[in-house]
């Protein structure tokens, strides 16, 4: 990814630990504010309050209900999106949501979600699954490629180790293991990620 800003010109800014963990302060993000003023500051993972907007949208274009709706899980904002979306069409009360956490942090994207969602009232059944991140964010193994390789094989949808490989394997592993009631609808959301492949 680095190589591909490289490639469009962008001039890329490096910073220490330090720097890194005031990510989310106000201060910090006021200074970044005032030395680029005409710059569009989006969140690490793009996790802000628009994107959980631009997220509720897929809610509103599916044809069809589900009892279950399933994304990975890196920043948070995905899950929130979708959370707010069921509250906002009325389907929080029948449809459960279910996140797959791609990096390890049990308790810590569950905290997430929730500030993000601060101060919305929902009434939607939400959970994280984190038995399927591999080790943590970007890692796998030759099961997950496998299982990436083989499913595009047969499905044509391409797949990556890092977001919609560990969705899909976790999906396929409920499923046999039948956490889904029989007769279930159920619907996974492919984020993409695809560089992720390479």
């Amino acid at each position: 990814m680095l190589r591909d800003l490289l490639s469009w010109g962008t001039d890329i800014q490096y910073v220490d630990r330090v720097t890194y963990q005031q990510r989310d302060e106000p201060q910090y993000l006021q200074t970044l504010a005032t030395k680029y003023p005409h710059a569009l500051l989006i969140p690490e993972g793009g996790s802000g309050q628009k994107a959980l907007k631009g997220v509720a949208e897929i809610i509103k274009e599916l044809t069809h209900q589900y009892d279950y709706i399933l994304a990975p899980v890196a920043s948070g904002g995905t899950l929130a999106g979708l959370i707010d979306g069921l509250t906002q069409v009325g389907n929080g009360a029948t449809c459960k949501v279910l996140g797959v956490a791609v990096l390890k942090g049990q308790g810590y994207l569950e905290q997430l979600v929730e500030n993000l969602l601060v101060q919305r009232h929902h009434k939607v059944d939400w959970a994280i699954t984190h038995d399927y991140h591999f080790g943590g964010y970007a890692k796998s193994n030759n099961k997950l490629r496998q299982f990436c390789a083989e499913c595009e094989q047969h499905s044509q949808i391409p797949l990556e180790p890092v977001y919609s490989g560990k969705l899909f394997y976790a999906l396929y592993q409920l499923t046999i293991n039948g956490y889904f009631p029989i007769g279930s609808r159920v619907f996974a959301l492919h984020t993409g990620g695809l560089k992720g492949a390479r």
